[in-house]
């Protein structure tokens, strides 16, 4: 993980702590790592206007995350992944016009 987080801006880090700021939940090791998963799905995207980032840790974040879809810019981009300890996250965000 450390060799992929070197090339992740440390404003882009604190972009996605900001995020999770009230997910106390979750250590800062995972943080980094949906911090990475974001990233890479960035550049996959590869699309200048990305907004409405979202993610589910638990359960309590559906309606949030869900919300957050119909509010954003029309593609729409969600994945699960899996953390390094096995907890399963849904990250998502839009993007496009």
């Amino acid at each position: 993980m450390k060799n992929r987080y070197k090339v992740i801006s440390n404003d882009y880090i604190n972009f996605v702590m900001n995020l999770l700021r009230f997910k106390t939940s979750l250590s800062i090791d995972e943080k980094k790592e949906i911090a990475i998963a974001f990233y890479e799905a960035e550049i996959e995207i590869a699309d200048g206007c990305i907004d409405n980032h979202r993610f589910i840790c638990d359960e309590s974040d559906e309606l949030k995350y869900n919300k957050q879809i119909e509010e954003g810019c029309c593609g729409f981009y969600d994945k699960k992944i899996t953390l390094s300890n096995g907890k399963e996250i849904t990250i998502g965000f839009n993007y496009g016009h």
